[in-house]
């Protein structure tokens, strides 16, 4: 079943300034990142504690981004 926030979400993903969050885990929901840390147990240890019930994009800010021309 589609999720139009997941859509959303992944689509401010991809064109938003991460640039502080490279190298770590980020979770993202309502188009912000709501936590991040190092380690993905911790980030998600952080969401079910400060998020609860929120099901929110989860993914690594890469070290290099490549773009396609």
């Amino acid at each position: 079943m589609p999720n139009p926030t997941l859509d959303s979400d992944f689509e401010w993903y991809t064109s938003a300034d991460l640039g502080k969050y490279i190298g770590k885990w980020v979770a993202i929901s309502n188009r912000r990142v709501i936590a991040s840390n190092q380690k993905l147990k911790h980030l998600m240890e952080n969401v079910e504690r400060e998020h609860p019930g929120i099901r929110p994009l989860v993914t690594r800010v890469p070290e290099k981004v490549l773009k396609a021309i």
